[in-house]
């Protein structure tokens, strides 16, 4: 196995078309034939490809027949990954779903050139695949964050103001957000602390006008 995925790697960092093709060879050549396919997956899903502005050409499909493929599944991939992500579980586990879900089940096709639009929609369309599980999660009561929150008020007033004033560049800006975080004493508050960060991060994205 180890000698396929050196392969694989291979064949990878020295492909110079359209990484669509090299996923069709892949799954044509090697996907099903091989003992473990989930590393297959992983191994492809973590490979840090080149980027190519060049016009995109396809040897083996067309750009009608990839674009019909990915309208029909890339819903069902994202909730199908949204919802493993909320299991957490290892990545050996995620992995392994992925192929037993979307390259070997009834529910997608399992011909050479739909699984390598599959692999497309995994690699190009979700920053969050790579997957990671997710280690020590804090989950709260509502009742305890909000003490929280109201605990840290004067920490987070001097963040806010420190989020929303201009700054040279972000290193500078993040700096400050760091050094009020640090200066509280308790984990969990500092992750309350993050958690109003990241809020107001989500809200801007829905609600630019508040920028």
């Amino acid at each position: 196995m180890r000698e396929l995925l050196d392969a694989i790697q291979s064949l990878l960092s020295t492909w110079e078309g359209n990484y669509y093709d090299a996923y069709f060879k892949i799954c044509k050549e090697y996907l099903k034939k091989a003992s473990s396919p989930a590393e297959i997956i992983r191994a492809l899903l973590q490979f840090e490809k080149k980027s190519n502005n060049q016009e995109i050409i396809y040897e083996n499909i067309t750009k009608e027949a990839f674009g019909k493929i990915v309208q029909l599944y890339k819903p069902l991939i994202k909730d199908l990954i949204r919802l493993w992500e909320i299991e957490n579980p290892t990545e050996d586990q995620f992995y392994f779903k992925v192929y037993t879900t979307i390259f070997s089940s009834p529910l997608f096709p399992d011909d050479a050139r739909s699984q390598a639009v599959f692999m497309s929609i995994l690699s190009d369309a979700f920053p969050d695949i790579p997957y990671y599980r997710a280690e020590n999660v804090l989950l709260m009561p509502d009742n305890q964050y909000k003490e929280a929150v109201e605990r840290l008020e004067k920490s987070l007033t001097k963040a806010i103001h420190m989020y929303f004033r201009p700054f040279q560049s972000k290193t500078e800006q993040a700096s400050q957000l760091w050094k009020i975080a640090s200066e509280i004493e308790s984990t969990d508050d500092q992750i309350v602390f993050w958690s109003v960060i990241l809020n107001m991060k989500e809200d801007l994205k829905s609600d630019p006008s508040k920028d």
